[in-house]
């Protein structure tokens, strides 16, 4: 069976409950997936995963046209397989027709995101409408120890090697992605330094590691200049599983709604989220220990087409640095408590 899910990387992760639902319940299935090629690592740990292809491949895109020509080498592919699932839209079925053409076996399409009106998490959803099961696994990305090794390395070098600031070993530092897919998304940067200040004047952490992707640099300008004298380790467009890594070495995970938050949660750190105009109720990052911290305004959730139109953020404006602080501190209880659960360095 091949799963076929392209986009950005939070809806890759809320599609991956899928791949460990299906190896429930199909026995002994030979399980493949096609995504972005720099989500390939996130999968090939889990033991279950038997082969992984890029959906970048120009080849792939033949299947999508009408009367098109495919890409043989795409159709020798998909021949090898008895069932294929595609998590995503198929244009008046040209992408199914012409992949069963090909000489595939059975081609189901499954929209990407429920329906509008109903309010059930995009995971559960998924795993629904491919296996029946009514409800879905937290998502969970393996991350083995080569690196955690390396992302130790990584992190004491941005230390400048003081290892004194560590405790017992683990370095006491927060993860903070101050940026988004959606500029709508972004809760402010200037409130988020006055978080990680608080944060460290009462000693839960030392610094922050510095998340950035490639649409971000505003945001982390921002939030670096405000926290001006602090330890700040930037952690800018690294390989995924590289981030994940370093991620899982945080004793906290800070951000905005956005696939990186997404990330964090399934690697296991204790994840607060901050969500303005998307719904949690289907959005909302699953793992072992995550808090959706939120402001209850009757204009939100508004959801993409509010978002764009929407002049004011009071949703995201109007949640408090001492809420998402008060969040924070919980998480790291929780932490000190075992209540959360994840592999430390020795």
């Amino acid at each position: 069976m091949l799963v076929i899910r392209r986009g950005g990387l939070g809806d890759f992760i809320l599609a991956l409950p899928v791949l460990e639902a299906l190896h429930k319940r199909f026995e002994g299935l030979h399980l493949e997936v096609m995504c972005a090629s720099s989500m390939i690592p996130l999968v090939m740990g889990t033991g279950h995963i038997c082969g992984a292809k890029s959906a970048e491949t120009p080849g792939l895109s033949t299947f999508y046209g009408d009367g098109a020509c495919p890409d043989p080498r795409f159709s020798e592919y998909f021949r090898t397989f008895n069932r294929i699932i595609l998590l995503g839209v198929d244009p008046e079925g040209r992408f199914s027709a012409n992949v069963r053409l090909a000489g595939a076996g059975e081609v189901a399409v499954i929209p990407p995101f429920p329906p509008r009106g109903l309010s059930v998490h995009v995971s559960d959803y998924l795993v629904r409408s491919t296996t029946g099961f009514l409800r879905a696994d937290p998502p969970r990305v393996e991350i083995f120890d080569e690196e955690l090794r390396s992302a130790r390395e990584f992190i004491l070098a941005g230390m400048g090697r003081s290892v004194s600031m560590a405790r017992g070993g683990f370095p006491s530092l927060a993860a903070i992605h101050p940026g988004s897919g959606g500029a709508g998304k972004i809760w402010p940067p200037a409130y988020m330094a006055r978080v990680v200040h608080g944060l460290t004047q009462e000693g839960h952490i030392n610094g922050i590691l510095l998340i950035q992707g490639p649409a971000d640099d505003e945001y982390a300008k921002v939030l670096h200049e405000e926290l001006d004298g602090s330890l700040v380790i930037p952690v800018s467009n690294r390989p995924l599983l590289e981030l994940s890594a370093i991620l899982r070495s945080a004793r906290l995970f800070l951000g905005s709604d956005s696939g990186v938050a997404h990330l964090a949660a399934a690697v296991g750190v204790p994840t607060g989220v901050i969500f303005g105009p998307t719904d949690p109720r289907l959005w909302a990052p699953r793992g072992p220990c995550v808090a959706v911290i939120r402001k209850e305004m009757p204009c939100a959730p508004c959801g993409y087409e509010g978002m764009r139109i929407c002049m004011q953020r009071d949703c995201l404006g109007d949640v408090l640095v001492e809420d998402v602080l008060n969040t924070a501190r919980s998480l790291l209880q929780k932490q000190s408590n075992s209540f959360c659960q994840r592999k430390r360095w020795h």
